[in-house]
């Protein structure tokens, strides 16, 4: 879709999302909160969807947060022509022998939308047959209390940073969190864990949902995701398909900083991760553990994100380029129906 590569000038973000085709690769987005600052891209997880080797309306609309992200920096922008000097480009010979293989150019897969969701009931069922349960979360996760959102609302992030449920918008078919806790080891704090899908009615909406959660950070690096919890120091990376490792999503948003409970102490390590494919919108959260161990746990929300996304490519996706209703030829059985931040 090509959206994240306009989320890079804060300023120029929503305008952006307004022309999809227009949005060009600009690099990191510049400020504090740009991927440069916050060291994120997608990690080595997520790469393994792409399957190669290795808000709707500007008015009325806002998404929500549900934890940050990690993993290595995303590169800056391309350049055309061949270097003046310098080591070779990456997947050029370094010495005369073959060239190291280069990522895709273009997605295998584009959602299909005559799989899409066209109306609430169809977006309930598709959300419950994607989105993760304790079992798939792994690590000997538990349902936290609450553990599963209303779901005939959605978080939205107020002028006062602080994030509320709201009534679905027209433009929103579904959208269901669901919390988990995962056992501290050694009588530490126990981690909590998010996963968030939300349907949109087109692919469009989607890129909106994403283009305002990569602004929030920006206009709020302190926010408050329920009573008496709150985030701080809050920056952010978007990577458009083919920027960093993101090969498996149209867009992608990573979003790190801390977390603090009233009730369970702090400040713990917070990081989010959320990705679009056609109208679907998944994110997954985590906040606590230490900050020595929390390359341990971003991999354990890496890999259940993952295949939320492998799940919903399984029930929408297409060969890219072909015609509307083509099977996607995705590995693996289609799931039978069974993030945002905030409450």
């Amino acid at each position: 879709m090509g959206l994240g590569r306009g989320l890079r000038s804060g300023a120029a973000l929503l305008g952006c999302a307004l022309v999809l085709t227009a949005c060009t690769h600009t690099g990191a987005r510049g400020g504090p909160s740009s991927a440069a600052a916050s060291g994120d891209a997608p990690g080595p997880a997520a790469a393994r969807l792409s399957g190669t080797p290795s808000s709707e309306t500007p008015s009325s609309e806002t998404p929500s947060p549900d934890t940050p992200a990690s993993g290595p920096s995303a590169p800056g922008p391309s350049v055309s022509g061949p270097p003046a000097s310098g080591p070779p480009p990456s997947g050029a010979p370094a010495s005369g022998g073959p060239a190291a293989p280069l990522p895709a150019d273009a997605p295998a897969q584009e959602a299909d939308p005559a799989k899409s969701p066209a109306d609430a009931r169809a977006a309930r069922a598709l959300i419950r047959a994607v989105i993760a349960d304790e079992a798939l979360v792994g690590g000997g996760a538990r349902r936290a209390a609450p553990y599963e959102s209303d779901p005939d609302t959605w978080a939205v992030l107020g002028e006062d940073c602080v994030w509320r449920r709201a009534a679905l918008p027209a433009g929103v078919l579904g959208n269901l969190r669901r919390d988990f806790e995962v056992p501290g080891a050694g009588g530490a704090p126990a981690l909590r864990l998010s996963a968030e899908v939300t349907v949109h009615r087109t692919a469009l909406l989607a890129a909106w949902d994403e283009a305002r959660m990569a602004e929030e950070a920006l206009r709020c690096p302190g926010q408050t995701p329920r009573a008496g919890a709150r985030l701080t120091g809050l920056t952010s990376g978007a990577y458009a398909w083919g920027e960093g490792n993101n090969t498996f999503s149209d867009d992608t948003l990573i979003e790190r900083g801390q977390c603090v409970s009233d009730t369970r102490g702090g400040p713990y390590p917070y990081w989010w991760t959320q990705a679009t494919f056609g109208p679907v919108v998944v994110s997954a959260s985590l906040c606590g553990g230490t900050a020595r161990d929390e390359d341990a746990s971003v991999d354990l929300v890496q890999t259940y994100f993952t295949q939320m996304l492998g799940r919903v490519k399984t029930e929408i996706a297409r060969p890219a380029g072909t015609a509307s209703g083509t099977p996607s030829g995705t590995a693996g059985p289609s799931v039978a129906a069974s993030g945002r931040k905030g409450t």
